[in-house]
């Protein structure tokens, strides 16, 4: 498999900053990134990670936040509301490529609660923007990440989620490690490398 390739150069030169400003909570930033979906393509199992939200919130502030757009958003607004989370979850609707970049920079870590992934482009991002991942544990992200790279977990299991986040917040110099062998991966989906792959891919295809 030839995975996406990521612009390295371009993402080394984002600059860590928040798509948003107003009264937001001086906390860490736990975020999410993905299109706003509940069926299988889009699966990103949003409704665990606002009450992953909910129960760490209990023990640790922090700010959740959800990148993306879709048809479950409504749905998801209200669920925030409902659990009295208003001011502790932002949706940012859609943001540019650079923008999420610039973010995954910012955020104390990076949650993807996939039941399903053809090519997991946003990890792939976070790795390259040194976020601290924890990530479902689906063969999409075993095909790219490891127990030294990220934190797996069940992204159905909201304890055990939770338990990851605070793990992850609490042990800084376990996490910015995890984070900096991830970003070590990264480099192997480098546009240029990608690139490389499918020239062999296609010269083998000739030489049958």
């Amino acid at each position: 498999m030839i995975q996406n390739g990521l612009p390295l150069s371009q993402i080394d030169e984002e600059f860590p900053s928040l798509p948003f400003r107003g009264n937001v909570p001086d906390c860490p930033i736990v975020l999410c990134v993905g299109r706003i979906e509940s069926g299988l393509s889009g699966k990103k199992n949003i409704t665990y990670f606002i009450n992953v939200i909910a129960s760490v919130k209990k023990k640790h502030e922090v700010l959740g936040v959800i990148c993306g757009q879709g048809s479950q958003q409504k749905e998801l607004m209200n669920l925030v509301n409902g659990l009295g989370l208003s001011e502790g979850v932002i949706f940012t609707g859609y943001l540019s490529t650079r923008s999420v970049w610039a973010m995954m920079k910012k955020a104390a870590a990076f949650v993807s609660l996939s039941a399903y992934e053809g090519c997991p482009n946003a990890v792939m991002e976070a790795m390259a923007c040194k976020c601290p991942l924890i990530i479902s544990d689906i063969p999409a992200h075993r095909e790219i990440l490891d127990e030294k790279s990220a934190v797996f977990v069940d992204p159905t299991n909201t304890s055990q989620v939770a338990s990851a986040v605070l793990n992850v917040l609490l042990n800084k110099d376990k996490s910015r490690e995890r984070a900096r062998i991830a970003r070590l991966k990264a480099q192997n989906f480098s546009t240029q490398k990608m690139a490389s792959r499918y020239v062999e891919a296609y010269k083998k295809a000739l030489q049958k």
